[in-house]
């Protein structure tokens, strides 16, 4: 009875971490301006960087939608409402005002280890 004991313990000790995965944030930027084509709406550029392996992943779909988001949004509102319903969360807003109001608007969102290209 006791061995069945200490086996049902080290057992449970062992399956319990083996549950738990690595979750990394990931950041990615949008630019917003107004547009010249169209009063009232602005373009919206997706800012991914320049190192390619720090944004890579086995599902090309994520940045992909991202990318396809900057061309089909019109609307700071629709960026948003869009980016919560996948599961991004805004992190900061910054404004910046030259010739014309640029606004940058950045999201951060958890992935597992496991959906990532290279391991960090």
């Amino acid at each position: 009875m006791k061995r069945f004991l200490f086996i049902q313990v080290i057992l449970i000790c062992i399956a319990i971490p083996s549950f738990a995965q690595k979750k990394i944030e990931k950041y990615c930027v949008f630019a917003t301006h107004p547009s010249n084509k169209a009063r009232g709406k602005l373009e919206i550029i997706f800012a991914r960087g320049d190192v390619d392996s720090l944004f890579s992943f086995k599902d090309s779909s994520v940045q992909a939608n991202l990318i396809n988001i900057a061309t089909t949004l019109k609307t700071e509102s629709d960026l948003l409402n869009y980016m919560a319903s996948q599961g991004w969360s805004l992190v900061a807003y910054t404004s910046l005002t030259f010739q014309y109001q640029q606004r940058h608007l950045i999201f951060k969102k958890e992935f597992d280890l496991s959906e990532l290209k290279s391991s960090q």
